[in-house]
């Protein structure tokens, strides 16, 4: 997949960090800068589909009762 070229503006501390796990993990500072954008999007992708059937569910009623709720919670802890 061809690749385009952004600037990222980083703190010399973040940027010194990012060198060193690079290093560690024998992989590039591009490579580890793409996959946390990944993981990033990744996340982002997940979280707007939990929150999209969410409001679809209270949309269609679909709804836990308060003390529903607690008890179960409760029983996690």
């Amino acid at each position: 997949m061809p690749a385009s070229t952004i600037t990222v503006r980083l703190t010399d501390e973040v940027r010194e960090k990012l060198e060193t796990i690079a290093k560690s993990m024998d992989r590039s500072r591009s490579y580890l800068i793409q996959q946390a954008v990944e993981d990033l999007i990744r996340q982002y992708d997940w979280q707007l589909r939990e929150i999209e059937a969410g409001i679809k569910d209270a949309r269609e009623g679909k709804f836990i009762e308060h003390d529903a709720l607690l008890k179960y919670w409760s029983a996690k802890v």
